[in-house]
């Protein structure tokens, strides 16, 4: 997985082979925009022919639509910037198919990502989400990969997915929504012709026509998810390059032994510790249709084809295409609580969709909306709910030209050095002992400050019974609630956050909330502040004892995968 070039020596790279797209983009935009904005970006295209160039000419826009776009949203950089917790922007992948065609400019803010915290609340969390939080301290081996078939150790994935000619061409992201089984026989027809980005839903039922994508992405941690590699000849993984995350479940990964396998990490707190930079993050949104976006961006298509994209129920109520693995009625929409309406491909009326649907939606527009560059995102589903920020079209219509370019190329993968996968296991294992060890250290003052005030318990209680509170020395409630603060300091901590925000984060926010209520409460005299004194010590003795049992809980599932790793 980490045993790749990085993303600098991709660049250095790309800028020859891209150098005639550059021009050619540059003419192109010419005929829309003035002269000068046309010379900027020739003088810009040329620039890039050169292997001497700084990070500064690297960071200019290498499009005169890129240039403009700049003025007039100069807070937009290369990439979302929702923010994740203990994490960086997002859109930052270049491990993660940065195919052969990234923008140069990325370079920049690719490697000199902010640290920022992403806003976690319930409106970006489905159901499977949920289901994935439970497997979450199981998974924390930080995305290695175990031996893979033909006795490639960890870290062992192949390289970026470097896709030639891609400046300029058409990607078509394929969901699985009732709407796809209609667009099958188009897609087979021009499938030569297009980058085609498949969710692993719809592999199997794209392997039946004979259609063979170029990327199948997977990105949940669940077991289910295997069933749609299991359900595939392996004739039909030939060829494919499947893009899978970190995360995924030990049976998914089997099902892809001898497979062309390229793994890359989700914008997670505990993954982003390691420090791999220069691979990059991916999968910040919902679904592996939202993750196929993401890299059609990272890999700068200049169009995106959506197709099967309903996110909705179809008029009969199916839920999936025809022939999905779990049905095309997999999910009842008269067995659902969640069901909402959203307005209707085409205009016209509304749909019933589902509420983590909806958030798979918002993900899609919000993506779209802030894509940094000049995008054209045409939804063909023909069906389904409306998608903000796409052009609606028929399919027929959005292939027309697609051939004119010419078939497309295969994609080629090398892989990695035994000496650069060593030395980033090598990284690996370093940033996994600190990990433990930081995580003892401060557990122990979390322990230390749980006693003191379990301690002070006890004794207040006491000196309840015997009737002394008013003689009770109240100082030392002072001193332990002070000591309780600067534990509440570690969140703070960059790195603090990082390794353990993922798993504690949900409950001490709840227990924040209940907290704040005493904290607010206003004391009148002296008898009600020690009052609240009190019970902000009674509050904070589960705090801390559950902020310590999950910190625990988090370094004996680190220190147990650590001590099976294969060296």
């Amino acid at each position: 997985m980490l045993a790749s070039p990085t993303l600098l020596e991709l660049l250095e790279e790309l800028r020859f082979k891209r150098a005639r797209y550059f021009k050619s983009e540059a003419s192109d935009f010419a005929e829309s925009v003035d002269s000068s904005e046309a010379k900027n970006a020739t003088r810009h295209c040329e620039d890039s022919q050169n292997p001497k160039q700084s990070t500064k000419n690297l960071t200019q826009p290498n499009s005169v639509a890129e240039s403009t776009e700049s003025k007039n949203s100069k807070n937009i950089k290369y990439g979302r910037e929702r923010k994740r917790s203990g994490g960086e922007a997002e859109f930052t992948s270049a491990k993660t198919i940065p195919i052969d065609g990234i923008g140069a400019e990325a370079k920049c803010d690719l490697l000199a990502r902010d640290n920022t915290i992403n806003k976690t609340d319930s409106q970006t969390t489905s159901q499977r989400d949920r289901i994935q939080d439970s497997h979450q301290l199981e998974n924390i081996e930080y995305g290695r990969e175990r031996k893979r078939s033909g006795g490639e150790a960890e870290f062992t994935s192949a390289e970026t997915i470097p896709i030639d000619g891609i400046k300029g061409s058409t990607a078509v992201i394929v969901a699985t929504g009732p709407s796809l089984s209609k667009q099958l026989p188009l897609l087979k027809k021009y499938q030569d012709y297009l980058t085609i980005f498949c969710i692993d839903a719809s592999f199997p039922i794209l392997a039946r026509e004979g259609i063979k994508p170029d990327v199948v992405l997977s990105l949940e941690r669940v077991d289910l998810t295997a069933k749609f590699y299991e359900d595939t000849p392996k004739q039909a993984h030939k060829g494919v390059i499947f893009a899978i995350s970190s995360i995924v479940h030990k049976r998914l990964k089997d099902a892809l032994k001898g497979d062309l396998v390229q793994y890359n990490m989700r914008p997670f707190g505990y993954t982003y510790y390691f420090d791999f930079k220069e691979y990059g993050y991916i999968g910040v949104g919902m679904s592996a249709a939202n993750m196929a976006y993401e890299m059609a961006v990272y890999a700068r298509f200049q169009r995106v084809i959506l197709i099967g994209q309903d996110l909705a129920f179809s008029e009969s109520g199916s839920s999936h295409a025809k022939n999905a693995v779990y049905g095309e009625d997999e999910i009842n929409p008269q067995e659902r609580k969640d069901v909402v309406l959203l307005p209707a491909y085409g205009g016209k009326g509304e749909v019933k969709s589902t509420s983590i649907w909806k958030l798979f939606l918002e993900f899609y527009e919000t993506d779209i909306a802030q894509t940094p560059y000049k995008i054209e995102v045409i939804n063909a589903t023909e069906g389904g709910a409306r998608i903000k920020g796409t052009k609606e079209m028929s399919f027929l219509e959005a292939l027309k030209g697609c051939e004119n370019g010419g078939k497309k190329e295969s994609l080629i993968l090398a892989s990695p050095t035994p000496k650069t996968y060593q030395a980033n296991l090598s990284k690996a294992r370093q940033k996994t002992q600190e990990f433990i060890d930081f995580g003892l250290e401060k557990k122990a003052k979390i322990e230390e400050v749980f006693l003191e005030v379990a301690g002070l318990i006890e004794k207040l209680e006491e000196a309840n019974k015997q009737n002394a509170l008013e003689s009770f020395d109240f100082e030392i409630l002072t001193n332990a609630l002070e000591h309780i603060e600067e534990v509440k300091e570690f969140f703070k901590e960059e790195k603090f956050s990082m390794c353990f925000n993922d798993a504690i984060q949900s409950y001490i926010v709840h227990q924040e909330m209940e907290i704040a209520k005493i904290i607010v409460r206003v004391a009148k005299d002296e008898i009600e502040l020690k009052a609240k004194q009190i019970d902000l010590l009674y509050a904070h003795k589960y705090w801390l004892f559950s902020l310590a049992g999950g910190i625990d809980s988090v370094i004996e599932v680190a220190k147990k995968a650590f001590e099976q790793w294969e060296v």
